[in-house]
């Protein structure tokens, strides 16, 4: 008994100097564990934001807001009747009774976040319960105070308040808060030791943004969307309106559109920004940049003649025919092809130039490629590289075979308004890119028209909005405008082909044209009532947004000189291109001895002169004559 006495005591002994030991080892060198350890049983870390940045328009506008708002938290461990206190605040917040028991009676755990960003009058009610383990943490809830104006452009954030789409997501990083570490102290039974359950610390605010989006443009642009889309009972609208001399987008409006404050309950077709995302073939908007590719490369002059009294063309066992089959037209003049929208014109000029000619001057435009906008999501298109049958070539120059965004085709044209240069379009901007020219010197993507190619093509299009040519509703009193009308089958996006009876029309344009403030691109998909042209339904809406806004900027009519207008087709000084690619003689008569020496020059004339000074009379062969093979002409001068 005693021999078992003493062991008992050694073993006591001996636990004891260990239990000694472990303490004075723990307070003469503690444990980084153990403080970790010790600091996860009295207190709990949080991570909350502080106001995240306003955004605005170009005019201070708001547009997106953070207010106050208020969230609520619980102490599970200390809700002492969970089925009671979930009954009454299912009366009082958007949950149901069942969902708020399930947090009340969360196990292991001393902080839960029953309902995020509550209303003053919520929080009030919920005080009244006088309930212990409940708590609220001030916030912020972001608001849009005009609901669907911009909405794609915009975006929405998410509960955390990030940004998920839109500008709120690209310039996420600048708009949000520096993260908040909340410390949540408690004493050994769980009970929180501070005020109102939070100590934190002062984190800076997020910044504001400012956008180059005019709000009131922006609102009647939408407006006049809604009564298209009503008016011709058509599936989708949007336009979009730019600075061409800045590249600032003025105006990006998409329909159908969403409440961005309910953005969670929007469907995913209303929340896609069609202008920047959806592709599609642009039809004869196209003819633009084509023409003005044959015109870089030699291929027309401005006021080269193609034949296209046929009305149709046969090329690799397929027709190519006018839009509208009422339209046979003689002999046309380059201008009157783009004016008149003659599919035949240009697929003649096509068959003229190669492949790579035709693709390289379409991607420094900017086809086939993301234009760098600073939103997110942004689609570069399909552009099919060469080799290209004939057929392919065909279809190009009249905006099929190919596909774009509105923002690309949009961006194409202001660098025709723009002297032939290129720019990369911006959305957003800070107050010093406002006061900075600078900034758009570092935008210019490049020169894609020589400022004479680009005058040219400049005032074809507004020959394209005259009294007899397609465009002629998109234009405005006083002011010239130059524009390009486009209609084009839609392609089915669920097999090969295109749907039957289904189109994208759309009309653009700049003006005024002899110095451009605005460019305005207008796209209707699928209109079903009252026309489905490009010239019914875009270019009256045109109209109305240009109206709109150079009334807004306060700007002058414009005054006409004889200089500023297109010359008659009987001063026409280009070759003629025939049915089947043959030449004609051009009409000389009135040229100078300079003119014909510069032309038999460059086209490699045997010229033969009938007199020594003065202008030219007439020629033989005559104007319109098929040139021989040996090409010998005899000019007489007065």
């Amino acid at each position: 008994m005693k021999h078992r006495l003493s062991i008992l005591l050694i073993w006591f002994f001996a636990i004891w100097s260990l239990l000694v030991f472990r303490g004075l080892q723990i307070q003469l060198y503690p444990s980084h564990n153990l403080d970790l350890a010790s600091q996860k049983q009295y207190q709990r870390i949080v991570k909350l934001y502080s106001k995240r940045g306003d955004i605005f328009d170009r005019n201070g506008q708001e547009l997106a807001i953070s207010v106050p708002a208020f969230s609520l938290f619980a102490d599970p461990l200390l809700i002492k009747t969970p089925r009671r206190l979930a009954k009454k605040m299912s009366q009082i917040l958007p949950l149901s009774q069942k969902a708020i028991y399930k947090k009340l009676t969360k196990k292991n755990s001393r902080f839960v976040w029953i309902q995020r960003l509550l209303d003053e009058n919520s929080k009030k009610k919920i005080l009244a319960l006088n309930e212990k383990g409940l708590g609220f943490k001030d916030e912020f809830k972001r608001v849009y105070p005009n609901k669907n104006l911009m909405a794609h452009t915009i975006g929405f954030v998410g509960a955390d308040g990030h940004g998920l789409e839109g500008v709120e997501a690209r310039y996420d990083a600048r708009l949000s808060a520096e993260e908040k570490v909340m410390n949540l102290p408690k004493d050994a039974r769980g009970r929180f030791l501070v005020e109102d359950g939070w100590l934190f610390m002062q984190n800076r605010d997020g910044e504001d943004v400012y956008l180059t989006i005019d709000a009131d443009l922006q609102y009647y642009t939408e407006q006049e969307l809604k009564k298209a889309l009503v008016h011709h009972n058509a599936e989708a609208a949007w336009a979009i309106v730019m600075s061409p001399k800045t590249g600032e987008i003025l105006t990006m409006a998409s329909l159908p559109d969403f409440d961005i404050n309910n953005a969670g309950s929007a469907s995913k077709e209303s929340r896609r920004n069609r202008i920047t995302t959806d592709i599609y073939e642009p039809g004869s908007t196209m003819k633009t940049m084509f023409l003005a590719a044959a015109l870089k490369n030699g291929i027309i002059q401005g006021n080269s003649v193609i034949d296209t009294s046929t009305g149709q063309i046969e090329i690799d066992k397929r027709v190519i025919r006018e839009s509208d089959a009422h339209h046979t037209y003689e002999k046309l003049s380059t201008t009157e092809v783009l004016a008149n929208s003659s599919n035949v014109g240009v697929s003649k000029i096509a068959l003229k130039m190669k492949d790579k000619q035709i693709y390289n001057e379409y991607k420094k435009f900017g086809f086939g490629e993301k234009t760098g906008i600073d939103l997110l999501g942004e689609s570069k298109g399909i552009f099919l590289t060469p080799p290209w049958r004939d057929h392919h070539k065909a279809n190009i120059s009249f905006g099929h075979g190919i596909a774009v965004t509105a923002l690309q085709m949009a961006n194409a044209y202001a660098a025709v308004a723009n002297k032939g240069v290129l720019q990369r379009p911006i959305i957003v901007k800070s107050q010093k890119e406002i006061l900075d020219a600078k900034t758009a010197q570092e935008r210019n993507m490049g020169r894609v028209l020589s400022e004479k190619e680009a005058e040219r093509i400049k005032m074809m299009l507004v020959a394209a909005t005259a009294e007899t040519a397609t465009g002629k509703l998109a234009r405005v009193r006083g002011f010239p405008v130059a524009g390009k009308t486009g209609t084009a089958q839609k392609v089915d996006p669920h097999g090969r082909g295109y749907l039957k009876g289904q189109y994208i029309s759309s009309f653009i344009g700049f003006l005024p044209a002899n110095d451009p403030e605005f460019l305005i691109y207008v796209v209707v998909d699928n209109p079903r009532n009252n026309g489905y042209y490009g010239s019914e339904t875009a270019a009256p809406i045109f109209a109305k947004i240009a109206h709109y806004a150079i009334n807004k900027r306060g700007l002058a009519p414009v005054q006409f000189a004889e200089e500023d207008l297109i010359k008659p087709r009987t001063e026409i000084h280009e070759v003629l291109v025939g049915t089947e690619g043959e030449a004609f003689v051009p009409d000389m008569k009135g040229w100078a001895l300079r003119d014909v020496l510069r032309y038999v020059q460059k086209e490699k004339v045997d010229l033969n002169l009938v007199g020594r000074k003065g202008r030219v009379v007439k020629t033989a062969p005559a104007v319109g004559d098929i040139w021989t093979d040996d090409k010998k002409l005899k000019v007489y001068l007065e």
